[in-house]
């Protein structure tokens, strides 16, 4: 029983059997027949059994007990860095596709995806994962109020957040919000919350931006205020983009260096419109827009009020002194 237990004993401490072994369990790894956590913890006991067989050839061949001690150090510290190594080297590797061998050839991919599509994907796996986009708009940088007709989201005298990734959380909102964007020198990214329908406003107020070409997409937008922008300069603001706004309702450019609101045409929902402060002076382009209810022209450059003449429907208008001598052309 002893001679047995003996024999055992070498055999187990062999190192060559257990290089073997950690040969075997890099490959059933990398062969996807084996998990890499396993393979590792395999590797890991082939290190720990062959430093203790090199101890063993130590002291088989009576090895000073110094020498013996630092030669089992450096044997364990070389196996360890070896697996450690193996072990990264797994890990960064791709598997085999075993099963795909076994059930014949792989189905071929589908096609790519369009961006609206990947971003409607990321969405739904956000939903299933259910994230709270609050939490995750707020730790992205968003002030957040809760106000009587929804929410509103604010960045004040400073960059805005990522928008691909304040977009993602943005469209996981289940009620109406606003955007409020004060003293930010760029809106990049803006146009990613377009078609988002629980966005009803976005307001940029004070900003270094001279054009809106971020929000030519907004098609279901209800209101947007841009005011005193640009802020720190004299160029003009264009507002060409916002042709694009068909179904907006409400338009406010108070105090904004804007001098043309020809994109106004193409707005035939448009009930609410505030250019006062502006460097506008003609407003023929209000002629076709039958909804208009509310005009503010104070402070602006407009002094012929005749192409709102027709707009039947207006129940209130705001003028100064400029616009006085024009008041008969409306009656």
């Amino acid at each position: 029983m002893a001679s047995a237990l003996v024999h055992i004993e070498k055999f187990l401490s062999n190192p060559i059997l257990w290089g073997i072994a950690a040969l075997i369990a890099i490959a059933l790894g990398l062969s996807g027949r084996l998990s890499v956590t396993a393979s590792t913890v395999l590797i890991w006991i082939a290190c720990a059994m062959a430093s203790f067989g090199a101890y063993q050839i130590f002291v088989y061949f009576e090895m000073d007990l110094a020498l013996r001690v630092l030669a089992t150090i450096a044997s364990i510290c070389v196996l360890g860095i070896a697996s450690l190594l193996v072990v990264r080297w797994m890990n960064a590797k791709p598997l085999v596709e075993v099963q795909a061998t076994r059930t014949g050839p792989a189905a071929p991919s589908s096609p790519p995806t369009t961006k609206k599509e990947a971003r409607a994907k990321e969405t739904q796996r956000l939903k299933s994962g259910a994230l709270d986009p609050i939490n995750g708009l707020t730790d992205l940088g968003w002030s957040i109020k809760n106000e009587k007709d929804g929410l509103l989201f604010e960045i004040s005298a400073k960059p805005i957040p990522d928008m691909a990734k304040s977009a993602v959380f943005f469209r996981l909102l289940d009620k109406p919000f606003n955007v409020n964007l004060q003293q930010v020198s760029s809106i990049g990214g803006l146009h990613l919350l377009s078609g988002i329908r629980n966005l009803v406003a976005v307001e940029i107020g004070a900003s270094g931006i001279s054009d809106l070409s971020e929000l030519h997409d907004f098609k279901e937008l209800g209101a947007l205020i841009v005011s005193q922008t640009p802020f720190n300069s004299t160029d003009q603001l264009d507002v060409s983009a916002l042709t694009g706004l068909t179904g907006l309702r409400s338009l406010n450019l108070n105090t904004s260096r804007v001098a043309n609101i020809e994109p106004v045409r193409a707005m035939r929902e448009l009930a609410s419109l505030n250019i006062g402060g502006t460097l506008v002076h003609d407003l023929s382009p209000l002629q076709t827009i039958t909804t208009l209810r509310n005009l503010d022209v104070r402070d602006s450059k407009v002094t012929d009020l005749a192409p709102v003449a027709g707009s039947k429907g207006l129940e209130e208008l705001s003028i100064d002194g400029k616009q006085v001598p024009s008041l008969p052309s409306l009656v």
